[in-house]
C-alpha cells in the first residue's frame, strides 16, 4: 500500500504524523519485499548480499552461507522482516513494528537508501566512531549493520562549498 493510498480512498489521516509513521513502515516493508525477491533470484550477485546479511543476522544458525544460499527457495519474507529488525538493534520484527512509528524515516533510511545513493563514491568506515572522527558531528551518516557511509554526493556538495 502507497502512502498516497488514504487520499485515493478518501480517508484523512489522522495526523501529519500518522502519515510519516505509514510511510516509514510502508518504506521498511517496500524494502523488505524488493530483498526478498532478490534473495530468491537465480541471479547469484542479487541473492548473495541478502543470503549473507540473514546469515550474519543469525536467523538460521545451523546453516552455512553457501547453505542458506542452495536453500534460499524456502525463504520467507518473515525471515527478511526479522533480518532488517536485527540489523535496526530489535530481537524481532514485531518489536521493531511496534518502534517504526516513533521512527523519524531518516532513522530508516539505511535499509533503502542504497538505490538513493549518489552513483559516485561513497566514503565507508568500520563503525561510526571513526566516521565521526574523521567528519565530525556536523556530516550525516547512513548506518549498515556495523558499519557507516557517508553519500558521496554529499560530499561534493561540502566540498563545492567549501571551494567557493
Amino acid at each position: 500500500m502507497h502512502s498516497h493510498a488514504s487520499f485515493v480512498a478518501g480517508s484523512n489521516p489522522a495526523s501529519p504524523d500518522s502519515s510519516a509513521a505509514t510511510d516509514t513502515l510502508d518504506r521498511v516493508l517496500h524494502h523488505a519485499r524488493r530483498l526478498h525477491r532478490a534473495a530468491r533470484s537465480a541471479s547469484i550477485s542479487a541473492a548473495m548480499p541478502v543470503v549473507r546479511r540473514i546469515h550474519a543476522a543469525g536467523l538460521f544458525p545451523e546453516l552455512r552461507v553457501a547453505g542458506l544460499y542452495r536453500a534460499r527457495a524456502s525463504l520467507q519474507r518473515k525471515h527478511v522482516l526479522r533480518m532488517l529488525a536485527v540489523e535496526a538493534g530489535h530481537a524481532s520484527w514485531e518489536a521493531y513494528r511496534e518502534a517504526l512509528p516513533g521512527l523519524a524515516p531518516e532513522a530508516v533510511v539505511p535499509w533503502h537508501v542504497a538505490e538513493h545513493l549518489s552513483a559516485g563514491l561513497n566514503v565507508w568506515f568500520s563503525n561510526e566512531v571513526e566516521a565521526r572522527a574523521v567528519l565530525g558531528d556536523a556530516v550525516t551518516l547512513l548506518k549498515f549493520g556495523n558499519q557507516v557511509v557517508f553519500d558521496g554526493a554529499q560530499a561534493e556538495r561540502i566540498t563545492a562549498r567549501v571551494a567557493a
